[in-house]
């Protein structure tokens, strides 16, 4: 609370919500889109989801999970804004999340191009 003002955590919330939304939304097409299901990718995005709650409960032992998930870097008590946690930097979650998906969104890109895009309708 030292290091923001309101309107500030609102935003950078609103950035790593927006990012990791980005990066569960790119991993579930992705994976659905080169293995030809819909399961794969869902099952894939619940497995990071569910390991920020394995943060949760490994954030009071040791804590170095927290740096391989980025679903916990929505919040910002995750992140170390001021160098005074072993909580991993802001530019490290902002960098690390918009890295993926960049990687992502041009693998899409790139397998999506030989594949045809079938909506299911009702």
């Amino acid at each position: 609370m030292t290091f923001f003002k309101p309107l500030q955590a609102v935003w950078f919330t609103f950035l790593m919500s927006w990012l990791g939304g980005m990066f569960i939304g790119l991993t579930i097409f992705f994976l659905n889109l080169i293995s030809e299901t819909q399961y794969l990718g869902l099952t894939v995005s619940s497995a990071i989801v569910l390991l920020s709650s394995a943060v949760k409960l490994d954030h009071l032992s040791w804590g170095k999970l927290l740096w391989f998930s980025p679903i916990s870097w929505i919040t910002l008590d995750n992140i170390d804004v001021g160098g005074l946690t072993k909580n991993p930097p802001f530019a490290y979650c902002a960098g690390v999340l918009g890295g993926i998906i960049v990687i992502l969104t041009a693998a899409v890109l790139i397998f999506g191009r030989k594949k045809s895009l079938d909506v299911k309708g009702e």
